[in-house]
């Protein structure tokens, strides 16, 4: 049995989303428990108690934050650390630029007419406004339409079209 603990910190619930249903499984091999957070809501000196539980406690930690409009990864972890004192570098992901460039990644060219979208063979630079504007669908809901994307998302389509999508993988070694 294995008794590591890993703690991924995301944004919001379409981070949570994510990371639920495709990353989490992925590391289950190698942790016993995987939790995923979500900060957006909470305020910061909690969310600094719970960085200095985990550590105290031995437990691993992944802190996703989106890059937003800071100009590159390294700028945006140090404002991160800047609010989490007990982080480092290497504690945070950051996603460029925000969590639907993850979505859209995963989407193979055969599966663009299921979701009304064209296909895109890069997304790092893609944002939520970018994601609602292309995919057009109006019959379901954002989080119905998120869901089926994940349902068929391709991981390998999806790190070949974004970067900080490939790191994470490379990074902690998600790849087989």
């Amino acid at each position: 049995m294995i008794n590591k603990h890993l703690f991924i910190w995301v944004e919001g619930p379409d981070d949570q989303r994510f990371f639920e249903m495709l990353i989490k499984p992925l590391f289950l091999g190698r942790y016993g428990t995987v939790d995923i957070r979500t900060y957006a809501s909470m305020k910061d000196v909690l969310i600094n108690k719970f960085i200095k539980s985990i550590k105290s406690m031995g437990a691993d930690c992944v802190f996703v934050a989106d890059q937003d409009v800071a100009p590159c990864p390294t700028k945006r972890k140090q404002k991160v650390i800047e609010k989490y004192k007990l982080l480092a570098a290497s504690d945070i992901l950051v996603v460029a630029h925000e969590i639907e460039s993850w979505y859209l990644a995963g989407i193979e060219d055969s599966d663009c007419a299921l979701f009304k979208c064209k296909p895109i063979k890069n997304t790092d630079s893609l944002s939520k406004e970018n994601f609602n504007k292309l995919i057009t669908s109006k019959q379901e809901s954002r989080i119905v339409l998120m869901i089926e994307i994940l349902n068929r998302y391709s991981i390998q389509v999806a790190i070949e079209r974004n970067r900080s999508l490939c790191y994470f993988f490379k990074k902690y070694k998600l790849l087989k």
